[in-house]
């Protein structure tokens, strides 16, 4: 929760000069998803409280989605769940070969619904229905083909691959 409220204030805060974004994960995966404590602490909120922390997530979705930089996404390791969708709503997504995906949601018995407004339009209904209903888990050349990502890189020219976007 705490992430998702940062990276929405500073997407928001860029200076109206910035012309575009690079969003990468820290360590070895991208985003492996949604914080399982916090879930677990979620699943004891009040509806209306369940609500804001959706409305919030949306908010990130949307601006990331809206932003008038160009906003790239260079994804390595996994992209599960929400981060998968962070993936969706960037303009741009460069993956290294080894990277892995999932609408992973259905797994926890949840709908992948607030990132699917980006999944759908991205990857197209059929694979989206297929993908966010079994959670499978699938790599860079199938991310490719359907889509999700627009160039797979060696990681040796993973950055030089990132810098033809900008």
């Amino acid at each position: 929760d705490l992430l998702i409220g940062a990276l929405t204030k500073a997407l928001k805060e860029l200076p109206e000069t910035t012309r575009a974004v690079v969003l990468q994960g820290e360590g070895t995966s991208f985003c492996a998803g949604g914080d399982l404590e916090w879930m677990r602490r979620a699943a004891e909120y009040t509806e209306e409280q369940n609500e804001q922390d959706a409305l919030r997530l949306a908010e990130l979705f949307e601006t990331i989605a809206e932003h008038r930089a160009l906003i790239v996404a260079r994804v390595q390791g996994h992209a599960f769940g929400g981060g998968a969708g962070l993936v969706a709503a960037c303009d741009v997504a460069v993956c290294a070969e080894d990277t892995l995906f999932s609408f992973s949601e259905v797994k926890l018995g949840l709908v992948a619904a607030t990132i699917s407004r980006y999944v759908v339009p991205k990857i197209g209904q059929g694979h989206a229905r297929a993908l966010c209903s079994t959670g499978e888990v699938f790599g860079a050349a199938d991310s490719l083909r359907i889509g999700l990502v627009h160039q797979v890189a060696p990681l040796a020219e993973f950055d030089a691959a990132i810098g033809k976007k900008l």
